[in-house]
């Protein structure tokens, strides 16, 4: 089984997607680790520290699979911002997905440098390739 960590910006107020997610890898065995990116006095616009940065890179060190969630096109970015570091402090494989990536899944095969993208639309799954 994986290892898989699970990032949201947007606390746990809106990061019932997330936490479906976590509960189905649970179910089929995986070790998941879900991260809730935020404190008191941030929103999920502004681009974390440095510090913020190496202590998400911690908890994920270990991880084989790195997923990000994001619910809002004005967090892309934090998004950006993280993703790039994860990306050159981590060996782990990085999936975005969310509601923007949904809606405009081509903007997220350029900016994130992916291979594939999977919009559904009602049961039938839709594959973007970059």
């Amino acid at each position: 089984m994986k290892k898989i960590g699970l990032i949201t910006f947007t606390g746990d107020l809106f990061s019932f997607g997330i936490r479906s997610i976590e509960a189905y890898l649970r179910k089929l065995g995986h070790e998941v680790l879900t991260i809730n990116c935020t404190s008191k006095e941030d929103n999920y616009i502004n681009l974390l520290t440095e510090f913020q940065l190496r202590m998400l890179a911690e908890k994920c060190k270990d991880v084989d699979v790195i997923g990000i969630s994001l619910i809002s096109i004005h967090s892309t970015n934090r998004l950006k911002q993280v993703y790039d570091y994860l990306k050159g402090n981590c060996n782990s494989t990085i999936v975005i997905g969310g509601v923007p990536v949904t809606l405009n899944p081509r903007m997220f095969l350029e900016f994130a440098e992916l291979v594939y993208s999977i919009v559904f639309q009602g049961l039938q799954p839709t594959y973007w390739s970059s």
